[in-house]
């Protein structure tokens, strides 16, 4: 991981899936956008948004795949 300003790059290994990803996050205020990719080529792009003690994530993915995690001190993640 390494950070520069609001700038975030990220990168991991899958051992299930063996599989490399790398990910960039920039963060503007109560906003976050990042995007990925992986080594079999998927890709992915999302948003994490902060109001107050909640986060709501949402993602998207070339798999198909979209969804939205909503996290809070009270309720956890759902």
């Amino acid at each position: 991981m390494v950070t520069d300003g609001p700038t975030t790059w990220l990168k991991g290994y899958e051992v299930l899936d063996k599989r490399r990803w790398a990910q960039t996050n920039n963060r503007y205020g109560q906003l976050t956008f990042f995007t990925g990719i992986a080594s079999n080529g998927e890709v992915w792009i999302g948003t994490i948004h902060r109001v107050g003690w909640t986060t709501i994530t949402r993602v998207s993915s070339s798999s198909g795949t979209r969804s939205k995690i909503t996290c809070s001190r009270l309720n956890g993640c759902r």
